[in-house]
Formats: C-alpha cells, structure tokens, sequence
C-alpha cells in the first residue's frame, strides 16, 4: 500500500510541495527565457553594431583616398587651366601682332592715300566737309554700303522726317500732309541741290580725284580684312612659338592622367587588400566581446534547456504521482488544503473519500 492510504495528509503535503517546487521551477525558466532572449538581442546587437562601424569605417577610409586625389587632381586642373589661358593670350597676341606686321604697310599706303586726299582738298581750297565721309556718301557716293546709307538718308529726311512733323501738328487734314512734304522738299532738297552746286561746281574736280583717294583706301581695307581672316584661319602655330606653353600643358596632362592611374591603384588596392586587413583588425578587437556575449548566450541556452526538461519531467511526475488520485481540478493548493482539512478534522476516512465528499460539495 502506498503513502496515499497509510498517510494521507503527508500525501497531500508532497503533492502540495510538488506544486510549489514546479511552480518555481517555472518561475525559474521564465527567467532563463527571458535571460536567453536579453542574450540573443545583446549578441545581434554586438553584431550589428560592429557590422556598421566597419561599413562607416572602410566608406570613410575610401572617401578619404579618393578625395585626396580628387584635390590633387583639382589643383592639376587649374593648373592646367592657367595654362592654356597663357597659350591662348599668347596666341591671340602673336596673332593680332603678325596681323599689325603684315597688315602693316597697306595701313602706311592707307595713311599716305588720306594725306593725299586732304592735300587735294586743302589746295582746291573746298570747304572742309567736302574732306568727310559723309560728303562723300550724300554727294558722291560709290559702292554699296555708301549707296545704301544714301538711301536711308533720303528715307529720313523725305519720308520719316515729314510725317514727324505731320503727326505733331494739333489738326491733321491731307493738305497739311502736302504742304509738309512741300516744305520738306523745298528746304532739305533745296539745301541738297544748293551744297551739291556750290561745292561739285567749284571744286568737281578735286572731289573727283578725292574720290579716287577714297576707293583706293576702302580696297586697302578690303585687303587688311583679307589678310587678317587668314591669319586667323591658318592652322599653323608656328609663327606664335608656342612650344613652352604645349610643354607645360603635356607635362600637366600627364600628371593628371598619372595621378587618375595612382588613383584607381589606390582604391583597387584598398578594395583588395586594405579593406581585409581593416576588417579583419576590426573583427579582432571585438571578438572578445563577441566570445563573451556568445558565451552567456550559450550559457542561457543551456540553462533554459535543462529547466524545460525538468519542468517537463515535474510536469509527468505530478501528473503520474498526484493528479491521477486527487485529479486535475484539485491539483491546486488551495484545492489540497481543502481535502487536507476534510481528512483531519473526520469528515473524510480516506483520501478517495476526502475527493469525493470535495466534489460532491462543488
């Protein structure tokens, strides 16, 4: 016969010690779980911490190496930059100076024909606008651009001029528009005929020969034109001695692609063998952190597997030793102290008694 019939009441106290022992060792494993769970997230976030200090790391060391060069490479630049403005001015210099050189002596023929003209002028004695270009384009024109400014002057004074005056007038009727236009005539043709009179009939012939002054000066131009256009479209840099300047802008360009070459080895290098060599420092140093977080880890683990396992074993000894007598409603400690009050105060002869007389009172 078992404790349950000779001994009720030590019976019932097992089964309530059970309770409370299984209770705290599932106190105890809750703890462990939760222990288990600080552990993992204090590992992960070991990790992940180190995982972002060495990404933020090896981009700051990469940023570094590149913008070093970069600031190499800028300065190259602008280097380079001043160097070819030199080359440019000085090409535009010799330019406009080989321009000077052989433009040089039509300027002198140029020169000679406007002394001739205005010694012409001088010794006819003809008024001194007679020596103007502006004569010469109202009175005496020659060639386009002179016969086109003729023809603007005669749009202004005999067309926009007259109704100028038309449009200012307080009443407009046609006659004043004739009369206008009459007027206009009268005095700027009038003033046109009278200086043509006084000034080709006096001195036609002097006008004449100016005239001839005159072409041979726009030819001359024409052909300082000429040969300025083609100094600027020749290909050739020669005549400019321009070697010093290419040697400086070679020597910088070289510099520039040496130190993109410099560049681009630093970075494969640092992407080959400086970033492993970080990394690998790195994981180093934290790895007596990690050893030690892994550890407690570990540790938890264990500790929380060997309380489920005993928690599971109390679980099937109370489950074999108490519940299948008291049952499971009654494997509760206040249930038990019931069943222990019916047996000893003699309401109850036995334990089976004590759980009938508990449910016949439920």
């Amino acid at each position: 016969m078992g404790l349950e019939t000779e001994n009720p009441l030590e019976f019932l106290n097992q089964a309530k010690q059970a309770l409370l022992d299984q209770r705290a060792l599932s106190e105890s494993l809750r703890e462990a779980r939760e222990q288990e769970e600080s552990a993992t997230r204090a590992l992960e976030s070991a990790r992940k911490e180190l995982s972002e200090r060495k990404e933020r790391t090896l981009k700051n060391r990469s940023e570094e190496i590149k913008k070093t060069y970069e600031r190499q490479i800028e300065q190259i630049d602008g280097a380079l930059k001043k160097a070819r403005s030199q080359r440019e001015r000085a090409k535009n210099l010799g330019v406009k100076g080989r321009i000077a050189s052989e433009t040089e002596p039509v300027n002198e023929e140029n020169q000679e024909l406007w002394r001739r003209f205005k010694a012409v002028l001088r010794k006819d004695k003809a008024p001194f606008f007679c020596g103007t270009k502006l004569y010469y384009m109202l009175f005496q024109p020659s060639g386009f651009s002179e016969f086109l400014g003729l023809f603007f002057a005669f749009l202004l004074f005999f067309l926009l001029i007259p109704i100028a005056v038309y449009l200012l007038l307080p009443e407009r009727r046609t006659l004043y528009l004739i009369a206008v236009y009459l007027l206009d005539i009268l005095i700027f043709g009038g003033l046109y005929v009278l200086i043509s009179n006084q000034t080709k009939g006096k001195h036609g012939e002097a006008i004449r020969e100016g005239r001839g002054f005159l072409n041979e000066m726009r030819k001359n131009r024409k052909r300082i034109r000429n040969i300025a256009r083609g100094i600027r479209s020749d290909s050739s840099e020669e005549p400019y001695h321009l070697e010093d300047y290419d040697s400086e802008i070679g020597k910088a360009e070289q510099e520039r692609e040496q130190t993109i070459r410099e560049m681009q080895s630093a970075q494969d290098t640092f992407e080959k063998v400086t970033k492993n060599i970080i990394t690998g420092e790195m994981d180093s140093a934290a790895q007596a952190e990690l050893d030690q977080l892994s550890d407690q880890l570990a540790e938890s683990s264990r500790r929380r597997s060997e309380l489920e396992k005993k928690e599971k074993l109390g679980e099937q000894e109370l489950s074999l030793r108490y519940e299948q007598l008291l049952g499971k409603p009654h494997m509760k400690e206040e249930e038990i102290d019931r069943l222990y009050e019916l047996i000893q105060s003699g309401e109850a002869s036995s334990l089976i008694d004590a759980v009938t007389k508990l449910e016949g009172k439920g």
